[in-house]
């Protein structure tokens, strides 16, 4: 727990390779540990460059893996290690935090992960009201603002954030109680 992030990315690496097959991985594998990393690429996002790109190569290494155990009809193996709403939510977290990177580019590649989580058919992949807040975060703060002046510089960003809530209010109306969006009251 007081190891450093590259300590945890080496940490996981060496999970990903040390084995032979993708079921001997997945044996020695826990979907938990790509969420330390996940999590501490969100921590160190703010501050360091390029967080985001290796949270988006952890997620896809993890995707992989699934695929290909489900490929090899091994899928009680796939379902343990596939992708879940706190995984692609730590991904749009990084994005959110990458004060460093290109505005634009934050906010593609945050409604990249939250389209994929939206269209994903598997249930505990889809956006919860946290992946949404995380993407709304990525589209709000402004970050477009710096050294632009454009009007539209604005307002995409805001019409992002306006379809990610009308969409917020859509799965609510569509799946009621069994949505993954619930209000919140703070």
């Amino acid at each position: 727990q007081n190891a450093t992030l590259q300590e945890q990315e080496l940490w996981l690496h060496s999970k990903f390779t040390a084995f032979g097959t993708p079921s001997e991985v997945a044996a020695q594998l826990r979907r938990d540990d790509v969420c330390v990393v996940l999590r501490g690429l969100v921590a160190e996002a703010p501050t360091k460059p390029g967080c985001a790109i290796r949270a988006e190569r952890w997620i896809g290494r993890l995707e992989l893996l699934a695929e290909t155990l489900r490929d090899q009809d091994l899928d009680h193996m796939a379902a343990r290690l596939e992708p879940d709403a706190a995984c692609y939510r730590y991904v749009i977290q990084a994005w959110a935090a990458s004060d460093k990177e290109d505005p634009d580019l934050i906010v593609r590649r945050a409604q990249r992960w939250l389209v994929k989580q939206a269209e994903s058919p598997v249930i505990d992949q889809r956006p919860d009201t946290a992946s949404y807040n995380a993407f709304l975060d990525a589209v709000s703060k402004g970050r477009a603002l710096k050294g632009y002046s454009s009007a539209s510089v604005v307002r995409n960003p805001a019409n992002l954030a306006q379809e990610a809530l009308e969409s917020m209010i859509r799965d609510r109306r569509v799946f009621g109680n069994a949505s993954r969006i619930a209000p919140e009251y703070n």
